[in-house]
C-alpha cells in the first residue's frame, strides 16, 4: 500500500503538477515516506544496539541503592513519560488537521496528498474508498515515522539516567564504601578492608560503564 502510495505521488508530480503549490506539496509528503523507509531500515540495522541499552538498566551492577539514585531514576522516567506524551500530542492533533483540512475546503473530491490513479476518484461513490485508502497509507509511514522517534527517545533517556546515575555512584564511592560508619571514623579510609570493599565497588562502576558503552 506504502509502494502504490509512493507510485501515485511520483505519477502525479511527473504528469499532473502544474503550479508550485502541487509539486512543493507533492515533494514534501514523499520526503516524509522515504524518510519513514529510511528509519525503518535504520532502526532495523540497530535492534541490537537498542536491546543492549535497554538491558543495562536491568543489570546487576546498576546501583540504585541510595534514596537520591532512586530520585534520579524516578525523575527521568517521569520525564520520558511526559515527552512521550508531549510528542504523540503533537503528533496527532497534527494529523488530525491534515486529515480534516482535504474535507472542509473549497476544493471537491480533495485528499490529504497530492496522488495521482489511473482512473477517476472524483465520484460521490468512489471518493470515500479512495480517502480511506490514502488515510490508511499516509498514516503508516507518519504514526511509524512518529513511533520510531518516540522508541529512539526512550532509549536516549535510559542513556541519560544511566549515566547520571553513575555519575553519582562515583561522587559517593567513599561514602558508599564506609556506609553507616562515615561518621564515626574517618580512619575507616586506611584500613584494609575499606581497600577491599571500594575496589569491589570501583569494578562494579567500571563493568556498568563498559556494558553501557558497548
Amino acid at each position: 500500500m506504502v509502494g502504490l502510495l509512493h507510485f501515485c505521488e511520483t505519477w502525479h508530480l511527473l504528469s499532473k503538477s502544474t503550479n508550485l503549490d502541487d509539486i512543493i506539496d507533492n515533494i514534501t509528503v514523499t520526503l516524509m515516506n522515504f524518510m519513514a523507509l529510511y528509519r525503518y531500515i535504520n532502526m532495523r540495522q540497530n535492534k541490537s544496539t537498542y536491546k543492549k541499552l535497554a538491558s543495562a538498566m536491568e543489570s546487576p551492577y546498576f546501583d540504585t541503592s541510595t534514596k537520591n539514585r532512586k530520585k534520579l531514576v524516578k525523575f527521568w522516567a517521569q520525564r520520558n513519560e511526559r515527552f512521550i506524551k508531549l510528542l504523540l500530542t503533537l503528533g496527532s492533533c497534527t494529523l488530525a488537521a491534515w486529515h480534516i483540512y482535504p474535507l472542509v475546503d473549497d476544493i471537491e473530491y480533495n485528499l490529504m496528498i497530492s496522488a495521482s490513479f489511473p482512473f477517476k476518484y472524483q465520484t460521490p461513490d468512489r471518493y470515500p474508498i479512495f480517502y480511506f485508502i490514502i488515510f490508511i497509507a499516509f498514516n503508516y509511514g507518519s504514526v511509524f515515522v512518529m513511533i520510531n522517534d518516540l522508541i529512539m527517545q526512550a532509549h536516549l533517556m535510559h542513556l541519560l539516567c544511566q549515566y547520571t546515575t553513575l555519575a553519582d555512584c562515583f561522587e559517593e564511592i567513599i561514602t558508599d564504601c564506609l556506609g553507616e560508619n562515615h561518621f564515626e571514623n574517618s580512619n575507616l579510609i586506611r584500613t584494609p578492608q575499606f581497600r577491599e570493599v571500594y575496589l569491589i565497588k570501583l569494578n562494579n562502576l567500571v563493568e556498568q560503564h563498559k556494558f553501557v558503552l558497548k
